[in-house]
């Protein structure tokens, strides 16, 4: 009924507190049915039957969480495909010529994937400092050597980003590349780069985006 609809999660202070920033909107209805969550605003959508539901596009937390800003800024974020490919910007970090990567493509050169930098079967481990996004190609020709066995140079050095960093590298994302509900953008638009992510951004060269 409401597959692929996506409702944005905000706090008291009317911005969002959490990674992901998002929740389905039937997450989002059960939370509102629950108590947890009010709605800020609803949008229009039409089910495999043809029918006009109503579902929220925007929902506001019940609760005060105080502290919660100090808490998550330095909460490392969980490490996953999805969370390295936002912290790489969606570039291979061994090809600087590389178009950007896709986490669904039906292409092993466009696909991204998690490299082993040093690899496990030299003792490296699974985690933020020994990951490096790239495409399976690459991935798959690199095997089981590391960056300099394989004369690859890693673009960037790799960094442990927290929960807060992660949140404004989504919405980064989203105004980069995603075009967003106009009503979204108003509670998005106070989330600023966290000195550490400002750090890592002007020294790559990149653009800070934010949605003011």
């Amino acid at each position: 009924m409401m597959k692929g609809f996506t409702t944005l999660f905000i706090g008291t202070h009317d911005a969002p507190m959490h990674f992901p920033p998002t929740m389905t909107a039937r997450n989002a209805i059960n939370n509102v049915l629950k108590g947890r969550v009010e709605v800020v605003a609803e949008r229009e959508v039409v089910n495999a039957l043809g029918e006009t539901l109503m579902v929220p596009e925007i929902v506001r937390s019940k609760h005060l969480f105080e502290g919660l800003h100090n808490r998550i800024t330095g909460i490392p974020a969980s490490f996953n495909l999805r969370n390295l490919a936002l912290r790489e910007g969606f570039r291979c970090q061994y090809d600087p010529d590389a178009p950007l990567l896709k986490l669904r493509s039906s292409e092993p050169e466009t696909r991204g994937t998690f490299d082993h930098i040093v690899p496990a079967s030299q003792g490296g481990e699974r985690a933020w400092l020994n990951a490096a996004f790239t495409s399976e190609t690459l991935n798959v020709w690199k095997a089981d050597r590391t960056p300099r066995e394989a004369g690859l140079y890693l673009l960037h050095e790799p960094w442990v980003p927290t929960i807060q960093d992660m949140l404004y590298l989504q919405i980064r994302h989203w105004l980069m590349h995603v075009s967003l509900p106009e009503r979204w953008k108003y509670y998005i638009e106070n989330i600023r780069p966290t000195p550490n992510v400002l750090r890592v951004l002007e020294k790559r060269g990149d653009d800070i985006y934010h949605a003011a």
